[in-house]
């Protein structure tokens, strides 16, 4: 009967039973292979798998592969990890990037020719990368000296259809109409507001747009209202929801309705009905 024998695995210490002898014990075939060596580096034993290693981690080997470089210029020192490119770090970075920018300057210098001029206008000498007349200053302002000669003096209001004069560049609508413009959309904004801080269901609904709708005609006394006249006046056209919003109206296309100045503060916040109707009567 065969003797066994206990041993400890000198790579993972881990107990195991043979039965022949041995001077150095392992306990399997993956700690055959292993090998115990000397870090290159920093010096201390570590256990390797194979035999071609070198350092016991990669920060040992990344160091082991930095290279010190010293500046021509500046004579500051850095490490690269590799020795690719070696001839590019004569020199440091902020060395480099002096010395391209000084190329560039350089190149462009070669490549630009300026030429000087005297300015017709003012008589000052400058210099410039194209044959020039004048400078800047005085080119914009025989510029805009032509334009003011040659621009059209009169011009026609695309909304309203009224002649004016012609102050800006390429006006196309009265001054008037512009303030106009301003002031709807302006209330067409504090309308739509005001119904989406209600909650209720809010379009963007240009007023103008109803009234034309309407024709500009009351809908409850059935007069033709003035929108050119004074916004105070009674016959001056007012916005008007059939159901309030306080009660719960949408500001849509189909709750909006055109409403003389009179009537829309008869009515408040209540809802027109034929006994109103009847008592406003025709008004002329």
């Amino acid at each position: 009967m065969s003797v066994r024998h206990v041993y400890h695995c000198v790579m993972c210490g881990k107990a195991f039973e043979a039965i022949h002898r041995r001077k150095d014990p392992r306990c399997s075939p993956v700690c055959a292979q292993k090998v115990v060596k000397i870090c290159q580096q920093c010096g201390t034993h570590y256990i390797a798998g194979d035999k071609h290693g070198k350092y016991c981690s990669r920060s040992c080997e990344d160091d082991a592969k930095r290279i010190v470089y010293v500046c021509e210029v500046c004579g500051d020192t850095w490490t690269v990890k590799t020795r690719l490119h070696a001839s590019r770090y004569s020199k440091c970075s902020k060395c480099y990037k002096k010395e391209m920018a000084a190329r560039r300057t350089r190149r462009d210098n070669e490549r630009i020719k300026w030429h000087p001029f005297t300015c017709a206008d003012c008589g000052m000498v400058l210099y410039s990368k194209w044959k020039r007349k004048r400078c800047s200053v005085c080119a914009e302002k025989r510029a805009s000296l032509k334009w003011k000669q040659n621009r059209p003096r009169w011009f026609k209001c695309r909304q309203c259809g009224v002649i004016t004069e012609n102050k800006k560049y390429s006006m196309r609508v009265c001054s008037s109409c512009v303030s106009k413009n301003k002031k709807e959309a302006a209330r067409k904004h504090k309308q739509v507001r005001r119904a989406r801080l209600r909650g209720v269901h809010a379009v963007n609904v240009s007023p103008q747009d109803i009234f034309k709708r309407d024709g500009y005609i009351c809908q409850a006394c059935g007069v033709k209202t003035r929108p050119s006249w004074n916004y105070n006046h009674d016959l001056y056209p007012s916005l008007d929801h059939i159901v309030p919003l306080s009660k719960g109206g949408a500001h849509d296309w189909h709750n909006l309705q055109c409403l003389c100045r009179r009537c829309n503060s008869i009515k408040g916040d209540g809802a027109l009905n034929d006994q109103l109707l009847l008592a406003l009567g025709p008004t002329g």
